[in-house]
């Protein structure tokens, strides 16, 4: 039909120098960089995720891995093309870099991931985890809650205040 454009998928020529690009530039491995280059709009998505943090196995991690997941779950993997994803690129990015900087942990990432889907919005900048011994805002410690034992076990104190 003259003056219609139909979708078509991009060249194998143009595909295969995207994914050696991949695997010479950002040092992944040749099976990520097939799973990455398979679709344009993922390739498009992860060299967007990529400008905003320069770690691009991670960001392979995350998107072959979750965001792949939640794409399947939503069937949105049976569309040709994505224009409108999940979660943007760059909030991607952002949590990924949370990881690196020591923010958050991996746990709490899958967490923060999926409030990103849910939301749409970026990672929360101010998220801290928990290390044991802590100190809570009242000013104990982890482990402290009992205000009498002064450290003992209850055992020990038991025995110290039968003998008195």
């Amino acid at each position: 039909m003259p003056g219609s454009r139909r979708f078509a998928p991009p060249c194998p020529s143009f595909r295969n120098a995207r994914k050696a690009r991949f695997v010479n530039e950002y040092g992944l491995s040749a099976y990520d960089a097939e799973l990455l280059t398979g679709r344009k709009d993922v390739a498009d998505y992860f060299e967007e995720a990529v400008k905003d943090h320069a770690n691009p196995k991670a960001l392979s991690n995350w998107i072959v891995g979750d965001l792949f997941r939640v794409l399947k779950e939503r069937k949105l993997d049976e569309q040709l093309y994505l224009a409108c994803w999940p979660s943007a690129a760059s909030n991607l990015a952002q949590m990924v870099q949370m990881i690196d900087q020591g923010k958050i942990s991996g746990k709490i990432a899958k967490t923060v991931f999926e409030a990103m889907l849910d939301s749409n919005k970026a990672a929360p900048a101010n998220r801290q985890r928990k290390r044991p011994g802590a100190t809570f805002r009242s000013g104990q410690h982890r482990g402290s809650y009992r205000s009498g034992a002064r450290g003992q076990s209850q055992t020990n104190r038991s025995i110290s205040i039968r003998q008195r």
